[in-house]
């Protein structure tokens, strides 16, 4: 975890820090795929466009990890 006068000191002149005061890496339960919507997609076709490449791939990944019986 950082300090605002941390990320500051890295910024470029003219930039502001964000928002936020304080970074962190942790994965919110809500979209790890082990959380409690894990099991979201269990026994569904999902149809994911642009599910070659990208943050489709990711997504049509996720869906099958999560149980879709179809991608």
């Amino acid at each position: 975890m950082s300090t605002h006068a941390q990320l500051q000191a890295l910024l470029a002149p003219g930039f502001t820090a964000p928002f936020v005061s304080t970074w962190r890496k942790e994965v919110y339960p809500a979209i790890s795929v082990d959380g409690a919507l894990a099991n979201a997609a269990k026994g569904l076709r999902v149809l994911v466009t642009g599910g070659g490449r990208g943050i489709g791939r990711s997504i049509a990944l996720t869906f099958a990890r999560g149980g879709a019986s179809k991608v």
